[in-house]
């Protein structure tokens, strides 16, 4: 929750009946928890320390498996350049266990490769807390094919939080364009391999499974959805406009699709 306004809307849902019922709000603002405790002060959280950055770096990336001998020390100087906090290192772990490799590469090859990233966790990122998650993104964003990167900016045109359904974000990819064509492959298919790369790379949260298995919706966090829109209008994927009730209104992207069948009909006219 951003601010204590919207606490007083979202309260007056919820009237004290004495059933014993609890809520629990989450929120980056002290003042909006000061402001919305009702019988017990706000719980706040811990930044990780050393070990536990490290532990939750290497669950991430080796789950089970233990990291590998040669990779140990760089591999803790990642963790702790990320300053305990917890989405910071599982955005690490994503850029590192995406990065591209040659086959058979050596652990050496692949210890090289962590120490660049190491090297661009500039010291801003540790000195600037509000705006260094931004310039974290910034790093694994540009080394995104680019349908990856269309299809992520996507995020921006639904509101923060909203659970989306996952048939209805592959219908859109597609509807815009997004999407690969293959002979071999429908549509469908390569969208949700998409998907599943951003999932991958913890750029996207799956929010309910399928019980035939498979991802039924899915969300970004706040963080990552602010970055979509700011990347999406500084490259005029989309327009940001607020209207009364705070809803994000995306611009060009209708023009898009509309434009892209006219130019292909004067093409064949031609």
């Amino acid at each position: 929750m951003w601010k204590t306004d919207v606490w007083d809307d979202f309260k007056m849902c919820f009237p004290d009946n004495n059933n014993g019922s609890r809520i629990i709000m989450t929120t980056r603002f002290n003042e909006v928890a000061l402001y919305a405790k009702q019988c017990s002060e706000p719980h706040y959280l811990c930044f990780l320390n050393e070990q536990e950055s490290w532990n939750l770096l290497q669950k991430k990336l080796f789950h089970e498996e233990g990291c590998p001998t040669k990779l140990l020390q760089v591999g803790k100087e990642i963790s702790d350049k990320c300053q305990g906090l917890p989405l910071f290192i599982i955005l690490v772990a994503g850029i590192l266990g995406n990065m591209e490799v040659k086959p058979n590469c050596r652990i050496e090859d692949k210890a090289n490769s962590w120490k660049r990233v190491t090297d661009s966790l500039s010291s801003k990122l540790v000195s600037d807390r509000e705006h260094n998650w931004m310039d974290l993104i910034e790093l694994s964003y540009k080394h995104w094919p680019h349908h990856l990167k269309s299809c992520f900016l996507y995020f921006g045109t639904f509101l923060e939080d909203q659970e989306i359904p996952v048939s209805k974000l592959i219908m859109l990819w597609i509807s815009e364009g997004f999407v690969q064509k293959a002979e071999s492959k429908k549509q469908e298919d390569i969208a949700e391999e998409y998907l599943m790369n951003l999932i991958s790379r913890n750029l996207v949260m799956v929010a309910k499974r399928r019980s035939i298995g498979g991802e039924k919706s899915c969300r970004v966090h706040d963080l990552l959805h602010k970055f979509c829109l700011e990347k999406a209008e500084e490259e005029s994927l989309l327009h940001v406009t607020t209207s009364l009730k705070n809803k994000f209104l995306p611009f060009p992207i209708v023009i898009i699709t509309v434009l892209i069948p006219m130019i292909l009909v004067l093409q064949r006219l031609q």
